[in-house]
């Protein structure tokens, strides 16, 4: 599980969380990539949103692990070590939604600082430790 944890806010249920409700007013060209990206438990989590949100998701969920998936993963979950393969997994999204409680530690914060030294834009803060970031055309 790579030190991640389940959040009861993320659990699906009839209430779209505040962070989704965000999301769901991005523009129409808006897609999306979520962190944790490559753990099954979120992705499929991320992938139940969409329906709430009704964007492109970079993470998806379907059984079928696409060419570069595997690659994206390792490049996200080991950011600190190769910033640059982080920041080109980045591609092909134009908004990240980070799940900073999503970690024991303080990866999330760590991936706050990565995603704003990269000129990556706060679009919405700490919806319930859910941030949004708007990515600079690249």
């Amino acid at each position: 599980t790579r030190g991640l944890r389940a959040e009861p806010s993320l659990a699906p249920g009839p209430d779209t969380p505040k962070v989704y409700q965000f999301v769901a007013r991005l523009p129409s060209t808006a897609t999306i990539i979520e962190l944790p990206f490559g753990d099954t438990w979120f992705d499929v989590l991320f992938t139940y949103y969409t329906h709430q949100h009704r964007h492109r998701n970079v993470n998806g969920y379907s059984g079928v692990v696409p060419r570069g998936y595997e690659e994206r993963t390792e490049a996200l979950y080991r950011f600190l070590e190769n910033p640059e393969a982080a920041w080109a997994a980045l591609k092909p999204a134009t908004h990240v939604v980070l799940h900073t409680g999503a970690w024991h530690n303080d990866t999330g914060h760590l991936l706050r600082a990565f995603l704003e030294s990269r000129g990556a834009r706060v679009a919405v803060a700490d919806l319930d430790g859910a941030w949004v970031y708007e990515l600079p055309v690249r």
